[in-house]
């Protein structure tokens, strides 16, 4: 009786190599394909380590003596993902069919790895030179992939996969009638836990609804938007003559000055339209404005100690320290490099200083004069600070903790952040709509004029240009707290999102994303607000993402808003120029 060609062992060997192989695969077609979470490295590193299983087949088959050894290496260097991803950031795992899939696939890494090892043993003729140079060249080689070649192809697995990724989730959408069925999709392919949107159309919010655990009353953080309320305070200071644009330090409790041009004076223009050289943020800065609950969940994916003794110093005492070179809490990163009033530089730190202008002109809290002077006068009792205000109504954030080796929705402690005036508020679509009206009609809600017209059309007006890839990432000019959208289509990895040449504002924080934006055009204005509680935070992909899915629903929501101000039934009456 002749003697089997392969072993047992051997057998195992290569049908767990050829399932790898076909899962590296699949995982590849799946991660590349959809907004769902991969890196660029991590799709090179899975890439990598697939292609050299694949070469490593037909040599099994062969029964190259040193194949095995090398079939070794690459399923012990497999685990190196795991490893990194646990030394980074914590690994919460939860019962998904992909993750579940996940861990089956490194039962077969390791039933590879195993009888890789036996088939290795089994070899009458083993050559220790031979096997040592299999080792030694399968490390080199990762070694050469990981240094050399994909620092040149970063870039362009990165554009693949947002080709790959928006094409599918345009495709998606296409054969669904009506903007309402197609946002259902997105929302339940993304497992969004609740979305929000609502269109205004010629001064009236003319359709609002919510998908998910999310209601008309539902109570989002709306994280960023907040600047733009922050600068209708300071405005209101402005037309009234109690402060100038053109300083600071004659409002603030301190001087503030650049380290490296202490000679150029700082202007809250240039707060406003982020052009102090402020940095957006310091690690003290986030100490002192996350809350402790979220501290402690960020823990888990950053190394660095948190400095939570801060929380308890006052607003002015801590900005102080902050931005004073001699100061307690001053970190040379405060500050960028360029010369006020040069560069763009997005800065939370900028808008939370303009807050204590506003203090230090009226006497009062921000939060109070804020509720005052615009939020009461517009009917917007849903908008608060607190977590602690209406809390049955406020939506819990998630964490999308997506990656190739996980997705993970993790449900965040509710939290409110200490940015009153870069990003601390909360809202509904109702009440933003308010406040967007009154953008949209110059300053002015019912009987309450909120801002005057021409301090509205300077608040509009083109006052930088925004580099690509700082603030939001459709946004292209600033004008004083507002974003300035002046191209009617954008463009991203060849696929354009019609926004329209809006106005408005995004914000976004870890669990939370939302935006407000509005044309005016010769049949009226229309714009849009949407809400969210689900966003990935701690990994780079999220620009993919937002841009597949959350700009796809914003251009949906945005082609509706102008048909329906189009309509008979919203139409106005204008008696225009021309």
């Amino acid at each position: 009786m002749s003697e089997p060609r392969y072993s047992t062992n051997q057998k195992a060997a290569i049908i767990t190599l050829v399932v790898s192989v076909l899962s590296g695969l699949a995982l590849l077609y799946v991660n590349v394909t959809t907004p769902g979470g991969a890196s660029a490295f991590e799709i090179f590193f899975l890439g990598t380590f697939t292609a050299i299983l694949a070469a490593l087949v037909p040599l099994y088959l062969a029964k190259v003596s040193w194949s095995c050894a090398a079939g070794m290496v690459t399923f012990l260097g497999l685990y190196l993902g795991p490893i990194i991803q646990a030394l980074e950031r914590a690994y919460i795992f939860s019962l998904t069919l992909y993750n579940v899939s996940l861990v089956a696939l490194y039962a077969v890494f390791t039933a590879g790895l195993f009888f890789s090892f036996k088939s290795l043993k089994e070899q009458p003729r083993k050559s220790l030179r031979k096997i040592a140079l299999a080792v030694t060249g399968t490390v080199l080689a990762f070694a050469v992939m990981f240094s050399v070649v994909l620092p040149g192809y970063s870039f362009n697995i990165s554009w693949y996969m947002g080709e790959s990724s928006i094409g599918k989730v345009r495709e998606s959408i296409e054969q669904l009638d009506g903007f309402e069925q197609k946002i259902d999709y997105l929302v339940n392919r993304e497992r969004m836990p609740s979305f929000a949107a609502g269109i205004v159309a010629n001064g009236e919010l003319i359709w609002n609804r919510g998908w998910g655990a999310s209601s008309e009353d539902t109570i989002y953080a709306i994280n960023s938007m907040t600047k733009t309320f922050t600068a209708t305070s300071v405005l209101q200071l402005y037309e009234r003559g109690l402060i100038g644009l053109d300083d600071v330090n004659e409002y603030l409790p301190f001087t503030l000055r650049h380290l490296d041009y202490p000679d150029t004076p700082i202007t809250a223009r240039m707060l406003l339209t982020h052009q102090s050289g402020l940095n957006h943020r310091t690690d003290i800065f986030d100490d002192y404005t996350l809350t402790e609950e979220l501290l402690d969940y960020m823990f888990q994916f950053h190394s660095r100690p948190f400095n939570k003794a801060v929380q308890e110093v006052p607003p002015r005492e801590f900005y102080w320290g902050l931005v004073d070179p001699d100061g307690e809490y001053y970190t040379p990163d405060v500050w960028r490099n360029n010369m006020p009033g040069t560069e763009y530089g997005y800065s939370n730190i900028g808008f939370d200083l303009l807050t204590l202008i506003v203090e230090g002109v009226t006497g009062q809290d921000y939060p109070d004069y804020l509720r005052e002077n615009v939020l009461d006068p517009l009917g917007m009792t849903s908008t608060v600070f607190s977590i602690h205000d209406f809390p049955e109504r406020q939506a819990v954030p998630y964490d999308r903790l997506y990656g190739v080796l996980l997705k993970t929705m993790i449900e965040l402690p509710l939290y409110g952040r200490r940015m009153y005036g870069a990003g601390g508020l909360r809202s509904t679509v109702t009440d933003i709509s308010k406040f967007m009206m009154a953008l949209m009609n110059d300053g002015a809600y019912g009987d309450y004029q909120m801002l005057q017209p021409e301090t509205v059309a300077l608040m509009k007006s083109v006052q930088v240009n925004v580099p690509l890839g700082q603030g939001d990432a459709l946004q292209t000019k600033n004008g004083l707290g507002l974003g300035i959208l002046d191209d009617d289509a954008i463009r991203y990895w060849n696929h354009e999102y019609d926004m329209h040449g809006a106005i408005g504002h995004g914000g976004s924080n870890p669990g939370w994303s939302s935006g407000m934006w509005f044309v005016e055009d010769v049949n009226g204005s229309y714009g849009i607000i949407y809400m969210t509680n689900h966003k990935q935070t701690y990994k780079p992909d999220n620009g993919l993402y937002a841009i597949s899915v959350v700009y796809t629903i914003q251009e949906l929501l945005m082609d509706e808003a102008y048909e329906r101000h189009l309509a008979p039934e919203y139409s106005m009456d204008l008696d225009l120029p021309f």
